[in-house]
This record gives C-alpha cells, sequence and structure tokens, in this order.
C-alpha cells in the first residue's frame, strides 16, 4: 500500500484509495506509479484477493482489468455489485472490439478504458469518477512529479521481448 499525502477526501482527512485489480505485474507497477503522489493505491492480483480487500478497508474507484485468470473482470463486477453498487468501477482492457463497452457497462461497471491510453487522460477519467479536481501540475507538458527521476519501461528490453515486432 502506498501513502503519500495529496488527494484527500474532503469530507475527512483520509486520503482517496484507488483499488487496482491486474493480474499482470509490469501493469500493476505502472499504475501504481502514475497513481503515486495523487492517491493511495493497493494492487489485488486476482479477483478473490479484491474481493477480500474490499470488505476489509474503504475504496473510492476500482481499476478492473478485464482478462484475468479464474475469475475475470466481468464477473469480478457483479459479484462486487452484490455488495457494493456505488463503488466506480472502471474497466481497464487492450480489446477495443465493437460491443465491448456495453458488456462492461452492462454488468455494472461505470466507464471503459482502452489500454493503452494518454496518461493525462487517464488521470482526467480517474478525478471525474472520484469527484476530485487534478492538481494543476497534472498537465501535458509537466507530468515530472508523476514518477520523480524513474523510468518506467526500458525500451531496449521491449524491443527484445518483441523480437522487434514494432506492433
Amino acid at each position: 500500500l502506498q501513502t503519500d499525502k495529496d488527494m484527500t477526501d474532503s469530507s475527512s482527512s483520509r486520503r482517496m484509495a484507488v483499488l487496482i485489480v491486474e493480474d499482470d505485474p509490469h501493469s500493476q507497477l505502472y499504475f501504481t506509479k502514475l497513481l503515486a503522489g495523487l492517491y493511495d493505491t493497493a494492487v489485488a492480483d486476482s479477483a478473490a484477493e479484491a474481493y477480500k480487500l474490499l470488505h476489509e478497508r474503504a475504496f473510492d474507484l476500482v481499476l478492473m482489468d478485464i482478462q484475468m485468470p479464474v475469475l475475470n473482470g466481468y464477473e469480478a463486477t457483479k459479484a462486487i455489485r452484490k455488495f457494493n453498487s456505488g463503488l466506480p468501477i472502471l474497466a481497464l482492457t487492450a480489446n477495443a472490439i465493437r460491443g465491448e463497452q456495453d458488456k462492461c457497462l452492462a454488468v455494472g461497471m461505470n466507464d471503459y478504458i482502452i489500454k493503452p491510453f494518454k496518461e493525462e487522460d487517464f488521470l482526467k477519467r480517474i478525478a471525474y469518477w472520484l469527484n476530485h479536481p487534478l492538481p494543476l501540475a497534472v498537465t501535458a507538458t509537466n507530468k515530472s512529479f508523476l514518477i520523480p527521476n524513474q523510468i518506467l519501461y526500458n525500451l531496449s528490453a521491449l524491443n527484445e521481448i518483441s523480437r522487434g515486432n514494432k506492433e
């Protein structure tokens, strides 16, 4: 669990909390680093772990990967909606196929975010669902506060892993 002191719930001194439900360790790291300094984050690498965490503590928003082993994001959302109908759940998917967004909304998700995305747009969507403005520092020209002095991607390693495939 990460803690920084920036975005707090106006009704208390508690920071806004985001649960990242994602089975891929690289994506977990990316989302955690992207949200660091803005929100408290917790990571669940399965739907079962997400369900457990949501019963243990309060979260203000869930980022839900669609493609996960055992229980996918659709089924996880249905289970969450049985005990929490008001929690914003945002689908994270690489599938930009017709009907995918409708399917996400039909199971109770509030929004649908296609990966890859522009970081600023992603952060604005989260801020919208949390009903919280982003700090002025989040602009297209100044994102240095997001991940100070850290490199998220090793392009050489990605090129090697993809065997030179640019797609």
